[in-house]
């Protein structure tokens, strides 16, 4: 096996395990006790977060015009622009953020836009 088909597979499995992260994170977070501070709001607002740019994602793969097409193009580089912005977003604040399974939202933040990344490359 080449670098880039280890790269690609282990980008394809973080694709795919992407929801399942965030469902932990969320089943996680909403067992445990709530953390009264501000970083303990920035655990939520990234979380919150994370799941926009899932959600996001979703939407640019199953909503986009044909591949292959100048329409996609335009597709491609809007989401990708929204993509970054949601997924700095996430990673930042879920850097700053505390609370249970927050190590989950960094991860997801990457996964997501990695998965973007590679969606645009396939095309």
């Amino acid at each position: 096996m080449t670098g880039s088909q280890v790269i690609l597979g282990i980008m394809g499995i973080a694709m795919y395990a992407n929801p399942v992260l965030l469902l932990f994170a969320w089943v996680q977070r909403l067992r445990a006790n709530f953390v009264r501070s501000v970083r303990g709001w920035f655990g939520w607002v990234s979380l919150g977060l994370a799941s926009i740019g899932l959600i996001a994602f979703v939407c640019f793969i199953s909503l986009g015009p044909p591949v292959a097409t100048p329409a996609f193009d335009r597709w491609a580089r809007l989401w990708l622009r929204i993509s970054a912005l949601v997924s700095i977003l996430t990673f930042l604040t879920g850097l700053v953020g505390k609370g249970k399974g927050q190590w989950a939202v960094p991860v997801s933040a990457v996964a997501t836009f990695s998965s973007v990344v590679l969606q645009i490359i396939l095309e």
